[in-house]
């Protein structure tokens, strides 16, 4: 894992709705990821993984609420983290529950 505190700035375009100032990769890991599997590109991706490591990517998204990622993003992470099933919650419990970055 790298030891950078900040995100790449090519993040932006996929992390329009937040400061990346105020993004850090380790306390919005699930953010990070969630949005990259949702709109990122193969270089975030593989930024992801590279940062990360598979494992940890791979445990975190199993931990993601199903109805945060797209239908796509679902196929896509089953493929290549080798997951099963995710956790399914509500779109609401999950926005409760997320602190504000």
């Amino acid at each position: 894992m790298e030891n950078s505190q900040q995100l790449p700035d090519f993040f932006r375009p996929i992390m329009w709705s937040y400061d990346l100032s105020r993004v850090s990769p380790e306390k919005n890991i699930t953010e990070i990821i969630t949005n990259t599997l949702n709109v990122g590109m193969w270089e975030h991706l593989k930024w992801v993984v590279d940062f990360y490591g598979k494992e940890r990517v791979q445990s975190t998204i199993i931990n993601i609420p199903e109805t945060a990622l797209r239908p796509g993003a679902i196929a896509l992470a089953k493929a290549l983290f080798n997951i099963e099933t995710l956790t399914y919650a509500s779109r609401s419990d999950k926005i409760r529950q997320s602190a504000t970055i």
